[in-house]
């Protein structure tokens, strides 16, 4: 009998991580994407009982949040942008500033302002947001691998 925790199906590839391209930002969709892993445990637990705690299910599974795992990755990805590390152009320009600013970091990106909501939550525009706010240690990183490491929990 197969692990239900490890999945053998030689199309499903776990590296290739659609959240760089597709990060949900309602909070509907959000909780939607959350309830699958949640279901998940239960499944794989096999424990299907109302008295059952899901939030305990995923901390002994040790499966981190949808949410962070989706920050992480986009996060990851922009280091690779920011560095050339892939193929993908910077729409956004650096922020140089000679004084202090309200970023911690001294490669935080300028965002334009916009007020359509589908620009906002894009994503450049949302992950420069938590980009500007990582510390300086972990955007100055040697390797992706690296930067993971400090913004992962």
């Amino acid at each position: 009998m197969q692990s239900k925790n490890r999945h053998t199906n030689p199309w499903f590839d776990p590296s290739w991580n659609t959240a760089k391209l597709w990060d949900p930002y309602t909070v509907t969709q959000t909780q939607q994407l959350e309830s699958v892993q949640r279901r998940a445990a239960r499944f794989t637990l096999s424990r299907y009982r109302r008295t059952s705690s899901v939030s305990a299910m995923l901390a002994e599974l040790n499966w981190e949040p949808l949410t962070s795992r989706r920050r992480a990755a986009r996060l990851v990805f922009f280091y690779k942008v920011h560095y050339e590390l892939v193929a993908v152009s910077m729409p956004l320009e650096l922020k140089h500033h000679p004084g202090p600013t309200r970023t911690k970091n001294s490669l935080a990106y300028y965002i334009p302002a916009t007020s359509v909501d589908y620009q906002k939550n894009s994503f450049f525009f949302r992950t420069v947001r938590d980009w500007n706010y990582l510390p300086e240690e972990t955007v100055l990183a040697s390797t992706p691998e690296s930067s993971r490491n400090y913004i992962s929990p």
